[in-house]
């Protein structure tokens, strides 16, 4: 049973526990430690089924508390009166930034986005208490510091730290009008990427039935999730997430392919030590997925449930597997395109052309969108593990790369992970990617490179068949996109108006979706 429940216990006390008790095993972080993924909404959290008992470190905590719905605006006031959410300290709360974007049903949603709030901005720090069955502390605990809002240190343990609040309005008339909308407001506490897990990785007892969070801003709060244990040969697979790619499709000239041919991937999902999570052919229906029924933690796409936002909420559960493809490598560049977003229920998505863009970029979502979104009568269809994607027939001549993005939850362990290849079109003299920004991996290195943040790739190829601009997603853009998460984020250490730190040479024009001061 899951349950958010009262202590009273003061956080001094909890400290000082949590200084004895974490002597319990503390285990050097290695190659068989594994990061804890926690995803707690209105205080619940679905149970946890550890295989083996390997050694845990805190790498992912998502809290999500919302206000009930309202057909006033309200702004946030039922939120920050909401039960143990009204003990918070929200001095200095204040509207940084909004976002709308049209809905499936031609009526639009507007989200305003808050900040400033002490309780967001404070130094944070969580621990995890292992219970046994009558939910008495075991000793061993999980500890990790989120830091400060406006700087990061050497001591946060997280690379990524968004506290916000954000309110939602649905069913808006047009932009500027919610007269009859609905209004829901929502706390978002969101910590990943653990950059110390080796000094914060613990064995937690093989009698541990539940795991209790602990959070230093919310004192007399405690989020608990039940946990079950198996055999790791209870499974045919264990933790770890591997991602594989590659064409088994035949040019039709034996050689490389031309414009107008159809390029055949296949991909394959396998977990830590190489063991598929799939048999050959086929992955998880979409309904299995929205069932719990899929026990390999394989996730697809599941932002109508989440309503996730760059930056601000969620985006990184959003877990949509996507296969693109796009070149020649030569021709990438930021796409001057917007997709309209019915393209996504075709087979495939045109989302950049060369009349346009200069280069061709197709991609399609694994299960289709038009199952994904399609209702609830074609969940069920059979998915996969393979896609067809056809070069159009003004596609340039060079190497073009295939990319592979997919999200994995197993045991309490997140990971999302990507794969590349590339083909030949039109010619058989390969052709080289020219980045226009560099001296990413000045602060993108270790714990927080590329191949383990975002889609867990660090070929910079591969983001370019997907991002670009949709009709009702402007900040699914590359430039957007990057600009947004940057500008947002206070604990961005470089000078913000110094655009050499990242671009090789002077951009044209003003940064889109730059966020001037973060907002505040």
């Amino acid at each position: 049973m899951i349950s958010r429940i009262k202590n009273v216990v003061s956080w001094g006390a909890i400290a000082a526990l949590a200084v004895v008790a974490g002597l319990y095993a503390q285990a050097g972080g290695g190659a068989d430690a594994v990061g804890l993924s926690l995803f707690f909404n209105d205080g619940t959290m679905k149970p946890l089924t550890f295989y083996g008992n390997p050694p845990r470190y805190l790498n992912e905590i998502d809290i999500v508390t919302s206000a009930p719905p309202e057909t006033t605006d309200r702004g946030i006031d039922s939120l920050m009166k909401l039960g143990e959410l009204s003990k918070l300290d929200w001095t200095g709360v204040k509207i940084v930034d909004e976002d709308w974007r049209q809905s499936g049903d031609g009526m639009y949603q507007r989200q305003r986005f808050y900040r400033n709030a002490n309780w967001m901005n404070a130094p944070s720090d969580f621990v995890v208490y292992a219970t046994d069955a009558g939910g008495r502390r075991l000793g061993a605990t999980l500890t990790a510091s989120a830091g400060r809002d406006d700087r990061m240190s050497n001591e946060d343990d997280f690379f990524v730290r968004r506290f916000a609040v954000r309110q939602i309005a649905t069913g808006c008339r047009k932009v500027g009008d919610c007269t009859g909308a609905r209004f829901v407001s929502q706390q978002l506490v969101q910590v990943r990427h653990n950059r110390n897990a080796r000094n914060r990785t613990v064995l937690l007892p093989p009698e541990t039935a539940g795991l209790q969070l602990e959070w230093n801003q919310n004192r007399s709060s405690h989020y608990t999730v039940a946990v079950k244990h198996a055999t790791p040969q209870s499974m045919p697979y264990g933790y770890g997430f591997q991602v594989e790619l590659s064409v088994v499709s035949a040019p039709k000239n034996g050689r490389l392919y031309m414009p107008g041919e159809a390029v055949k991937l296949q991909f394959t999902f396998r977990d830590g030590k190489g063991n598929r999570l799939h048999p050959a052919g086929s992955l998880p229906t979409y309904g299995q997925f929205i069932r719990d029924e899929a026990m390999n933690g394989l996730e697809y796409y599941d932002s109508p449930r989440l309503n996730s936002t760059v930056y601000y909420a969620l985006k990184h559960r959003e877990a949509n597997i996507l296969v693109g493809l796009s070149g020649p490598a030569n021709k990438l560049r930021q796409a001057k395109s917007i997709l309209d977003g019915k393209q996504l229920f075709e087979p495939q998505a045109m989302a950049e052309n060369v009349r346009t863009d200069g280069y061709t970029g197709v991609f399609t979502g694994v299960p289709p969108f038009s199952v994904s979104l399609g209702g609830r009568a074609r969940w069920d269809e059979p998915v996969s593990d393979t896609v067809t994607l056809t070069l159009p027939r003004d596609a340039q001549p060079g190497t073009y790369v295939a990319a592979i993005k997919a999200r994995r939850d197993f045991g309490g362990e997140a990971l999302n992970r990507a794969a590349t290849t590339t083909v030949q079109v039109g010619t058989v003299t390969p052709t080289t990617f020219t980045p226009a920004t560099g001296k990413c991996e000045n602060c993108h290195q270790g714990p927080s490179g590329f191949d383990r943040i975002l889609h867990g790739v660090n070929d910079r190829r591969a983001c370019f068949a997907c991002h670009v601009a949709l009709s009702f997603e402007n900040d699914n853009a590359l430039e957007v996109r990057v600009h947004s998460i940057h500008s947002r984020s206070r604990r961005y250490a470089a000078d913000p108006k110094n655009c050499s730190v990242c671009h090789l040479s002077a951009p044209a024009g003003l940064a889109k979706g730059w966020l001037s001061g973060a907002g505040f």
